[in-house]
């Protein structure tokens, strides 16, 4: 009965995720949620940041934590993609999202630093799903043009001090 139960679980746990994967295709609610959280700040210590809050962006934040120069060109190019930004979205993505580490590729991780700073790196897993990264901490120990004070911080400092620990 033990084995049965944790088979269903397994089959349950597997179509979650498979459902919240879809959901992650295209235009999803997660980057919509995203997009729509970078609003002009209306206080002045929001006015020093930038925009409000912290955003955590899981995946290595997908679209948006690959694709900085086509949303900078977009909010360059056309006035109906501004909103109420007044400075290119990458400047807010740098300074108010935490991206993950789950890229699964060397270059991709490396990218992210990168772009938007060690600072806004956090270890990622995916655990307990199967498309989990096996080894993180060797992962991030894989990106060559890291010193041992960022992969520190992307193991666990930067978490750290996002959670107030």
């Amino acid at each position: 009965m033990e084995g049965f139960l944790l088979d269903y679980s397994n089959l349950l746990l597997r179509w979650l995720h498979v459902i919240a994967a879809i959901a992650w295709i295209g235009e999803s609610i997660y980057f919509v949620m995203l997009d729509l959280s970078l609003h002009k700040p209306h206080t002045e210590r929001g006015k020093q940041l930038g925009v409000f809050g912290e955003l955590w962006a899981v995946h290595g934040g997908g679209f948006l934590g690959a694709y900085s120069g086509r949303i900078d060109h977009a909010w360059g190019a056309r006035s109906d993609a501004h909103g109420d930004l007044p400075l290119p979205p990458t400047t807010y993505l740098r300074r108010n999202v935490y991206f993950d580490t789950v890229v699964f590729t060397p270059h991709q991780l490396e990218a992210l630093v990168k772009t938007y700073g060690g600072d806004r790196i956090v270890l990622g897993t995916d655990y307990p799903f199967d498309m989990l990264e096996y080894d993180p901490i060797g992962h991030v120990a894989s990106v060559e043009s890291l010193d041992s004070t960022a992969r520190a911080a992307i193991c666990g400092g930067n978490a750290k001090k996002l959670l107030g620990l």
